[in-house]
Parts: structure tokens; sequence; C-alpha cells
């Protein structure tokens, strides 16, 4: 277009220059060199053509944004991430220290047949045996990688260094009034740390459970634990804990009050089912201890230091002694539940991914308003065990009600993931462990936790949440539809220019052999009008209806219908003033037109009317940054602009910019001084550029987007998706 256009502009200009000509003008050489000026004329309108003000746009709006991020606890290790955030229609979020605060506290637990509505204490035992107690703290802190550190000013409690659900489990052996160091320190054999440990079995998500097999002969329990601790034939005993439903699964009897152990019968095991279905009612995690003595018929033999040789993991944790049933409580965040809403509410689906029951996982959705409280749980939950059964057909037939996962696993999240994205979803999910890495790479935006997520994670991931919040989430998302916005602000801002500019050149040149606005000042239009643009409406803040707006697709053009309306009524207003100013201009300003053989004079009165021109075309300019700071239907152009600080200061800058042109520019610029009433008019034909933009946008309402094909068939999905949930 650019180019086309100064190609016209210089054909209309040499054929202007040939046919001026004539018995008032006579040809000499000398006269080519106007063509030197037509050719830098035309290279001036290509340059003005091309947008090169955008790439400094978006540059300038995603470093904006970015820093900005960071104050709302968003580190972007890919700066194209903050823009994709914007344009996200689901968020696959993990639950534990993300929608929760990831602070675990033992609440209740049932054992000895008994269920403890509040955690027993060294000073309420609340009828807790000391055997019981004894297995209970054993197993807890025994088969546990965390720590406790001492309490922070103002708190009773340490702090956990590690796990949380661990840490939940020292926290509670240190409220029975056990030395957490002390306990650890029975499995130290010499200079050994862990000198009595024969055989550890890690955690790992398949298995959703660890376990420690401890040489009791090795362990010195004197003085630590409140009961006589009685080995086995080999003097092995396996501690396990984890998943309730998983490691009650492998117990065949339990520990009594008074230390014997009784088979796990009927009446006892739905005794333990029903309470770890009323505790993940209640939003607790369910955790069961257990152990076992390891007999010599599963034993393989011994290593070189007499350390027996243990069986696979499979076959050790089995025939376990149920211990007790902990219910942890982890409080969900005061902000998420707001958050939620607001994604809701800007069209994005949430999901809840853990590793926790069904229940458990159904009760926190529902606290959090990930679901509706009459949901129904066969349509919009399911378990990892059960998802992975499912074909990918049947898979996309649950996609539009699904909303909570349970029991999954970092491959159910990446199949979760890749399926999404299958069908257009842009895709933001959250990932702390180093399983978590495909998932994280598979989604438009992967999201890994600043506090709990591993090395792994947060290579793998795009933006790293540093303090763990899912309200810092809806924040990324918040900046990155505010990076989009700012783009097409400025470039609806540019094309207004560029089209105003380009036309009323080509039309000055064909009709009056000159053009009214000449290199100098297109080059100042386009270098540093559109840079500043670039600085003022780049930088623009979110506002408060930003997460109004549903969410844009990955189809959708960048110039939006509202956005072409906006730019067409501008650039038709400028064009109609602009060349009223051309053709009418000498009248209405009184200008004398002196003949066109006095050169001098001709001269002087043709920048003098083409400097009119342009100080109205620069102000219409400046006028229209105000009404591109909203490039819908929305008439409140002014919202928010005392916080503009920087938008403020550009547009102080090119008023004062534009004076010292008009008023000093001279040669350089080919403009002369105005005076007041030629300021005056000049002014107010660009100020009303905006009562214009506000009866336009009044009377003609138009969609904000374009339609996507992929969103709208996913709205009628969510549509009946709704309906079917509730």
């Amino acid at each position: 277009v650019g180019t086309g256009a100064a190609v016209f502009t210089i054909l209309a200009l040499i054929v202007q220059w040939i046919f001026s000509f004539g018995d008032d003008r006579t040809f000499e050489a000398a006269a080519f060199l106007d063509w030197i000026d037509y050719m830098i004329l035309g290279i001036t309108i290509i340059v003005v053509a091309v947008p090169e003000g955008l790439p400094l746009a978006v540059t300038i709006s995603l470093a904006y944004s970015v820093g900005k991020m960071m104050e709302d606890k968003n580190l972007v290790r890919k700066l194209a991430a903050c823009e994709t955030m914007g344009g996200a229609t689901n968020i696959c979020s993990d639950k534990t220290g993300t929608l929760t605060e990831n602070r675990m506290t033992v609440v209740k637990l049932l054992a000895g047949g008994s269920i403890h509505e509040e955690a027993p204490t060294e000073r309420q035992p609340n009828g807790l045996s000391a055997c019981l107690s004894d297995a209970i703290v054993l197993g807890g802190v025994l088969n546990s990688n965390a720590r406790l550190t001492p309490a922070k000013e103002g708190s009773d409690m340490p702090e956990v260094v590690g796990s949380k659900t661990e840490g939940a489990l020292l926290i509670l052996a240190h409220r029975l009034g056990y030395g957490i160091q002390a306990v650890k320190d029975t499995l130290k054999v010499g200079d050994v740390e862990n000198g009595a440990v024969s055989a550890d079995y890690d955690f790992s998500s398949d298995r959703k459970r660890m376990s420690r097999c401890v040489n009791l002969a090795k362990a010195n329990f004197e003085g630590v634990i409140r009961t006589e601790v009685t080995a086995g034939e080999t003097g092995e005993r396996l501690y396990c804990k984890g998943a309730s439903e998983i490691v009650l699964g492998r117990c065949s009897s339990q520990l009594e009050s008074d230390g014997s152990v009784a088979e796990l019968n009927e009446e006892s095991r739905t005794l333990i089912t029903d309470t770890i279905d009323s505790f993940a009612r209640q939003s607790l995690r369910t955790i069961v201890l257990a152990y076992r003595d390891i007999p010599s018929s599963i034993v393989d033999g011994t290593s070189a230091d007499n350390t027996p040789l243990m069986a696979d993991a499979d076959v050790v944790e089995s025939d376990l002694v149920f211990v007790c049933l902990v219910g942890i409580k982890d409080p969900v965040r005061a902000a998420v539940p707001d958050a939620i809403r607001q994604c809701q509410r800007a069209g994005i689906t949430v999901r809840m991914i853990t590793g926790d029951n069904i229940v458990t996982g159904v009760a926190i959705a529902k606290e959090c308003g990930i679901l509706p409280a009459d949901a129904d749980m066969n349509l919009c939950c399911i378990e990892g065990p059960r998802f992975r059964e499912l074909s990918d057909a049947q898979v996309d037939e649950i996609l539009p009600t699904l909303r909570v996962m349970a029991r999954s696993s970092p491959t159910d999240k990446y199949r979760l993931v890749k399926r999404l994205r299958h069908h257009g979803e842009v895709v933001g999910v959250t990932g702390d462990g180093s399983n978590d890495g495909p998932a994280l790479k598979e989604a438009d935006v992967g999201l890994s936790m600043g506090i709990a997520g591993t090395e792994v994670a947060k290579e793998a991931s795009d933006i790293v949440i540093l303090d763990d919040n899912f309200a810092s989430i809806v924040r990324a998302v918040v900046w990155g539809r505010s990076v989009l916005a700012n783009i097409r602000k400025f470039l609806q801002f540019q094309l207004t220019v560029n089209v105003v500019a380009l036309i009323i050149t080509f039309i000055g040149a064909v009709t009056d052999g000159e053009s009214p606005l000449n290199a100098v000042q297109l080059l100042y239009v386009n270098l540093i009008m559109d840079s500043l643009g670039a600085l003022a409406l780049a930088t623009e803040e979110p506002n408060d209806e930003i997460l109004q707006n549903k969410p844009v697709g990955r189809n959708i053009p960048l110039l939006t219908p509202c956005m072409l309306r906006n730019i067409a009524v501008q650039s038709l207003y400028q064009l109609a003033v602009l060349l009223v100013l051309l053709y009418l201009g000498t009248d209405l300003f009184g200008l004398v037109e002196p003949a066109a053989t006095d050169y001098e004079a001709y001269e002087e009165y043709s920048w003098h009317l083409h400097t009119i021109v342009y100080n109205a075309f620069i102000f219409c300019q400046i006028a229209n940054e105000f009404n591109t700071r909203r490039i819908g239907n929305e008439q409140d152009i002014f919202a928010g602009i005392l916080r503009a600080h920087l938008f403020i200061a550009v547009i102080v800058f090119s008023v004062a910019m534009q004076w010292v042109i008009v008023t000093f520019g001279g040669v350089l610029t080919k403009t002369v001084p105005l005076n007041a009433t030629e300021w005056f008019y000049t002014v107010l034909i660009g100020v009303a550029s905006i009562p214009i933009g506000f009866i336009v946008k009044l009377f003609v309402k138009l969609p904000r987007e374009f339609e996507d094909p992929t969103l709208k068939t996913k709205a009628k999905q969510s549509a009946v998706a709704a309906e079917e949930m509730v």
C-alpha cells in the first residue's frame, strides 16, 4: 500500500511538473532538481506506511508488563508467555499450595477404634494411649525427610522444612511432647546418620505411599518414647504412610490401645473407610500410618554389613498393621474463591488436579468455587485410574464438564493438557514436581511454583509463581490481556495516522502539485509521534473491566470490528477537515494568495497554509490518543487518566514540541508561526475528534471481537456442560 501510494504520488507530481512549463515558465535543466524532492517525498511515504512503531509498542508493552508482573509475584522466564497468558481459556491448577495455603495441621485422627475430633496433645491426650502415641510418632517421624526449625517471632509453632504433609505429622509429635530430633537420632549408629535404616521405599505419584525399614535392634529408643518397642524375628520393622485408601488396602490387622495387634475385621475396616469419607467431605487430607514386623520369609539374604536385603516393595508393603488415620487441614487461601470467580467471569475454565482422593478434591473444589454446591460428581469429577482407562475420544466427551481430577499422576496431567490443546484451547498449567516437566512444556503457558517447585519444574516453565498463590496466576492473566489491549490501542492510533497521512499527501500531490505535509513533517510524525504514542499507549495499566471480557481465541484477527469502526470514523473526520483547510483555508483564515510568478511570496503563502493544515493534523492525532485509550464500545476515555502519568507526560511533551516546531521550525520544517486565532481553531479541530468518537461509540455498537469458530463451538459445549452440572 505504501509503495503504491508513493509511486502514484511521484507520478502525479511529475505530471504536474511537466504541465507546469508554459508561457510563464521556461524549461531549465535545474528544474530536474524538483525530481529529487519528489523522490524524497515518495521514500518518506513508504517509511510512513510501514508501522515500525508496532515492534516498539510490543516490546515496550511486554517489558512494562513483565516488570509489573514481578511486583505481582510473577517471574516471567519467556517473554511471549506474558501475552499468551492473556488468551488463556483453561487453567489446570494443582490443589496443595496453590489453591490452599500449604499450611498442614493434623486436626482429627482415628486410632484404636476411636475417633478424636480434636488432635490430641501432651496436655490433652484425649484418651490416646501411650502405645498408640509412640506408634504414631515413630511412624510419622522416622519415616520422614522433613524437619522442624525454631518458631518465628510471634509464633509458638516451629517452622517446617520439606514436605508440609510430613511436617504436619512432625508438629503432631511435637504437640504430643516428643523431641523430634531425639526420635530421629534413634536411627543414628556411631557416625552414620541413618545407620539403623535397612531400606527406603520412596514416595512417588504412582505409589502414593512411602516406607522405611528400621532395624529396631540397632535403634536406641531408651528415654525417647514411653513404651518398649518389641522387635519381630528379624528385628526389622517397616514404617509405612501414604494415601489413606492405598495404605488401608494393604492392612490386614490393626493396633489396639493396649498395644496388642488384632485382626482388621470388616466392621473395623468399614469404620475406617467411613471416617476417611467423613474427613474428606470436611476438606481434610487423609493419611494412614501403618507398620509391619518383617518376617524372615521375605528377607533375601544379607549384605556385606549384615543388613537384611528386602524383597520387592509390593511384597514388603503388604500385610500391614493399621496404626491410625489422620485428617490434615490445609486451609483454602483467602483470595482464591474471589480469584476463581474472576476467572469464570472472564470466560476461563478452572480445573483442579490433585493427588488427594476424590471426596477431598470435590470438597476443596466446592469451597474454592470451582464446582457449584449441587454439582453432579459423575459428570464433573474423575479419578486418575479411571481417566487412564478412557480412550482419547472418551476423554474428549468429558472435557466440557470435567472440573476435578483426583488421585492423578503427572502423566494424567500431561494427557489432559494435550487433549485440551488439541481442541484449540489456550492452556495454562501449574506444576511443582520434577515429573510435571512434560505437562509444563506441553501447555501454552507452564506455571511453576517458586516456593514448593523443584528446579526441574522451574526450568520447564514459562512463568514462576513466586508465592505459589492462585490469585497471582489471575494477575498474570490480567497483565497478559493488558499487553494485547495496549498493542491494539497503539495499532488503532498508528493506522489512523498512516491512513490520513498517505491519503492527504496523495490528494495534495495530485490536485495541488505538492504535498501539504512535507518530508520532514512526515518523518517527525512517523518517528517522534509514533514512538511517543507507543510509549504512552503501551504502558497503560489494566482497568477493572479487563476480566469481564471473554478470552481471545488463537485465530482471532488483531484488528477488531470496534477498532475498524474507530479507525474509519477518525480517518474520515480528519481527511474531511484537512481537505477543507487545504482548499478553503485561504478564505477561512483570511490569507492572501499571491501570483504564482512571485515565487518568494507564493512560497511563504504556501508554507503558511500548509502549517495550518499540519498543525490541525498533529492535534487530531494528539486528541485521538485519548480516543484510543478505549478500543471497544466504552465511552469513558478519561477513566484512570490521572494514574497514567506517562501518558500525560507524552501528551504535554507532544504539545510543547508542536509549538516549538511551528514557531521555530522555519526552513527546516517549512513552517511559519501562527497567530492566536489560527492556533485556537486548529487545536479546536483536533479536540473535536473526542466528542465525535464518543457519539459514534454511543450510537454505533459493534461486537468486541470477530467470531472464532473454535471458541464458538466451545461456548456451545460449555453452555451444555453448565446445564448438565447443575
